[in-house]
């Protein structure tokens, strides 16, 4: 690909983080979670700088209140931000979006002793705190916003609970004056071929009133693993080829089609199309 990787924006001063993986990295990882294992997840931790050497050498520590039980809490923590920056990263090349905001919380790190105009390097601290989406992605005509849950084996509830949240977000966006449509992706380990989930996933949409222009999807996380690697193994060209309107028609399409619709299986139709092997799902 052109770009081996991306440059996403972290913090509520969005400063420039480069990923530090390429969008192949990122697919294949991504399984890791899943997964639940300590030994792979602390591997995608030093990848991403987060595990403890590399935490205090760029000062970039959690101020906990206690000493033990809440250090605890850094796994869970290291999972939730991880998976903010695999799925920032990985929605950077679908459009290649001028630009994908996470609302992760960060830190900017200057070396001790380096002058006060020393450009600093900016580091993931935390995940997104509540009050805002985990990932902001404008388009100019619509934006997209990405609701992620690392948990391990999700209950129905806490999927229902996620969904609400990025009900939440997306309202108070639009509170804050955004008046064009809003895409919500919540990404977990649930599927909607599971009739639960598209219960879940209904009820809630039943809670949206047209006029508000908010729609709201589920794709699991071995989809989006599956979609990243088949973008960049398969369809490496036909990526910088899709446009913002491209984009658009595929997400109508995928809330069109309610539990039904599989927006990870829409936008590989819209690949295949643009390689010539069969016609667009849309058209």
């Amino acid at each position: 690909m052109e770009e081996q990787n991306k440059t996403i924006l972290i913090g509520k001063d969005k400063d420039p983080y480069e990923m530090p993986l390429n969008l192949i990295q990122l697919a294949i990882y991504l399984r890791y979670f899943p997964l639940n294992s300590n030994r792979e997840l602390n591997y995608i931790f030093g990848l991403f700088e987060l595990d403890a050497p590399s935490r205090r050498e760029y000062k970039n520590t959690i101020d906990f209140k206690t000493d033990v039980k809440e250090r605890r809490n850094l796994l869970s923590i290291n999972k939730g931000l991880s998976m903010e920056l695999f799925t920032s990263g990985i929605f950077g090349y679908i459009d290649h979006p001028e630009e994908v905001h996470a609302n992760c919380q960060s830190r900017q790190y200057r070396p001790q002793g380096a002058a006060d105009n020393t450009p600093y390097r900016a580091v993931p601290n935390n995940f997104a705190q509540g009050g805002v989406p985990d990932v902001q992605i404008d388009y100019g005509d619509y934006s997209v916003i990405l609701e992620v849950s690392a948990k391990y084996q999700p209950s129905i509830e806490h999927f229902t609970k996620q969904l609400e949240g990025a009900l939440k977000h997306a309202r108070l966006v639009r509170e804050a004056g955004y008046d064009k449509p809003i895409y919500c992706l919540c990404i977990n380990e649930r599927s909607l071929n599971l009739v639960e989930n598209k219960l879940a996933l209904k009820t809630v949409k039943e809670g949206i009133k047209p006029t508000e222009q908010i729609y709201i999807t589920v794709i699991s996380i071995d989809d989006l693993a599956t979609l990243g690697q088949t973008m960049d193994r398969t369809y490496e060209k036909e990526i910088t080829k899709v446009s913002s309107e491209d984009l658009h028609q595929i997400l109508k399409a995928t809330m069109e089609k309610g539990g039904n619709g599989k927006f990870d299986e829409l936008f590989m139709e819209q690949l295949k199309d643009l390689k010539g092997q069969s016609p667009s799902f849309y058209f």
